[in-house]
Formats: C-alpha cells, sequence, structure tokens
C-alpha cells in the first residue's frame, strides 16, 4: 500500500512538473515574441533616424541659405521644411505608441503603427511621397 501512495505521489508531482514546464514553456514563446518586435521596431527606429538625419540636413541648408527667411522659399523647398518637421513628429508619435499589451501580445496599435512607419519609410526611400501624404501619415500616428 505504501508503494501506491508514493507512486500516486509521484505521478501527482509529475504532473505538476509537467503543467511548469508548459508555462514555462509559454513564457520563453512570449519573451521570443517581444524579442522579434523589439528588434523590427530597432530596425524601423534605425532606419527612419537616418532617414531624418538625410531630411534635416537638406532642410538646414536651404535654412542657412536663406538666411532663415522663410517668405523667400520656393514650393519645393516648403514642402522639404515641412516634410522634414512632419517626419519629426511622426518618429515622435512611433516612440510614444505601446509595443505590448497586458498580456505581452502585441499590441494592434504597435502592428498598426509600424505599418504607418514602414509605408513613411518606404515613400521616403523610394522618393514617391507627397507633403499630404507624410502629413496623413504623422496623424495616423498620433491618434493610435
Amino acid at each position: 500500500m505504501k508503494w501506491k501512495k508514493k507512486r500516486d505521489d509521484a505521478k501527482a508531482y509529475l504532473s505538476q512538473v509537467k503543467a511548469a514546464v508548459k508555462k514555462a514553456d509559454a513564457m520563453i514563446d512570449n519573451i521570443q515574441a517581444v524579442r522579434k518586435v523589439v528588434d523590427l521596431f530597432t530596425r524601423q527606429i534605425t532606419k527612419f533616424d537616418a532617414l531624418f538625419f538625410s531630411l534635416a540636413q537638406g532642410t538646414i541648408a536651404t535654412m542657412k541659405k536663406h538666411h532663415y527667411d522663410t517668405s523667400l522659399y520656393n514650393q519645393k523647398e516648403k514642402d522639404q521644411l515641412c516634410v522634414t518637421v512632419s517626419t519629426l513628429f511622426s518618429l515622435s508619435a512611433f516612440l510614444k505608441a505601446p509595443i505590448m499589451d497586458k498580456h505581452q501580445k502585441l499590441n494592434k496599435k504597435a502592428q498598426n503603427a509600424l505599418n504607418l512607419m514602414q509605408n513613411q519609410i518606404n515613400a521616403l526611400e523610394s522618393g514617391h511621397y507627397d507633403v499630404a501624404m507624410i502629413q496623413s501619415n504623422q496623424k495616423g500616428l498620433e491618434n493610435l
């Protein structure tokens, strides 16, 4: 009888261990998912930072050329200034977006923010954009 009790205790313990292992596996999966998201966000921020730096350099050169008098800007230069400022606000809004929800899952808002940022980066890199589109992305990010 004593060995049956030990066997039953061992089975109960094994069941607890299996449950703990399953829980640990789920936690590891969540941590790996978080890491992937963080890596993706880091890459986007790095790309966006480089693009913003390039835009800012052009804008600063334009500002110096006209001695900071915006009344002397042609339309292309005004658009350049708008895109640079809007890009800065977009980056700020992106950085404020919550990435994970209370269950450590990728937040839907974060996925939307990531998509908006990728669209804006692609547009800026390709040169196929206009001020309204960049400002629309900025508003989209700010409204998340």
